[in-house]
């Protein structure tokens, strides 16, 4: 005889609510502010709805006035939200007006409702501008972000170009070339005393053949500037560091803008003691005195930077 089967007890799950509907919840959303049946599109006429209804590409419309331009514009952003091709926040639409943005906005929410709202990117050119500069101001240059101390401070003028040629910087930024100058006494200042301590007899020869050179030519020709340049790049190898030889070669243009201005301070005095600071530099570096090389070098630098002062000085004055 068979045994009856057992009765199930009642599942707790059976008055379970239904499954969630398939999809994410920002595609159900977007359903739910899309009018049924698409009615934003009923009013309008076959060129207006192909206008709205080309997602993909650009769209030129062309019409005069009174014939719907606006209505196509909204509806056609309220399409793009309603079917998900776009996020509000992704779309940017621009008008000369405000009042024509704030009826735009209007006619949008009238569609699509309050995701409208969600629309930062439209409103006027200059709306829209001031509101890219404020979200990237620092990249324009309008203010400095000093990093790692939660603080900024407004630049009060332009950056000037870097990628200017040195001559015009110097001309423009008279008051950075003392930065200029330290920058030179604290690599040849490490140059020259490094030297003195382990220069070689050919790099002594190159340096000697320079100053005699030097000795013999006028501050204001080219053979100058191609001498004192090689006397300053055999100093550098004379350290015999590869990184230094290197960053002199980086500040050579700075000596090329400063004789591109030699033409303000030619006079032989000038020449006779810049050559002095030249013949001071390689004798201490001769007789193996760091101290001493690195104080002619210093004395050089003061001297050329108080005439190059005042050849920016001149720069308004007599050029012609």
């Amino acid at each position: 005889m068979s045994r009856p089967e057992p009765i199930a007890a009642p599942s707790p799950f059976d008055d379970a609510p239904p499954a969630p509907r398939a999809g994410s919840l920002s595609a159900r959303a977007r359903a739910a502010v899309a009018p049924a049946g698409a009615a934003y599109l009923s009013g309008l006429n076959p060129e207006q709805r192909q206008a709205v209804e080309a997602t993909e590409g650009p769209v030129l419309v062309l019409a005069g006035a009174g014939t719907g331009k606006t209505r196509v514009l909204t509806t056609r952003i309220a399409h793009l939200i309603a079917t998900g091709k776009a996020r509000p926040f992704d779309i940017l639409a621009v008008t000369f007006t405000n009042k024509a943005a704030r009826e735009m906005k209007e006619r949008i929410g009238a569609l699509v409702g309050s995701v409208a709202e969600g629309m930062p990117w439209l409103g006027t050119f200059h709306s829209i501008g001031t509101k890219v500069l404020r979200r990237h101001a620092e990249l324009v240059g309008l203010i400095e972000v000093r990093h790692g101390t939660g603080s900024f401070v407004v630049s009060r003028k332009p950056q000037a170009p870097t990628d200017r040629p040195l001559v015009d910087l110097i001309k423009t930024e008279a008051h950075r070339v003392g930065e200029f100058f330290e920058i030179r006494r604290a690599l040849e200042g490490w140059c020259v005393s490094h030297a003195a301590k382990v220069r070689t007899q050919s790099y002594l020869s190159a340096m000697k053949a320079r100053l005699d050179a030097m000795r013999t030519l006028d501050v204001t020709t080219d053979e100058w500037e191609e001498n004192d340049i090689g006397f300053h790049m055999a100093l550098a190898s004379a350290t015999g560091n590869p990184l230094a030889v290197r960053m002199m070669e980086i500040l050579r243009e700075g000596f090329s803008a400063f004789y591109r201005l030699k033409r303000f301070i030619p006079n032989r005095e000038d020449q006779r003691v810049i050559w002095q600071h030249h013949a001071d530099i390689y004798e201490a570096v001769r007789a193996r005195d760091s101290d001493a090389a690195r104080a002619a070098i210093i004395a050089h630098m003061d001297f050329v930077e108080a005439k190059l002062g005042e050849s920016v000085d001149g720069l308004d004055g007599s050029q012609g």
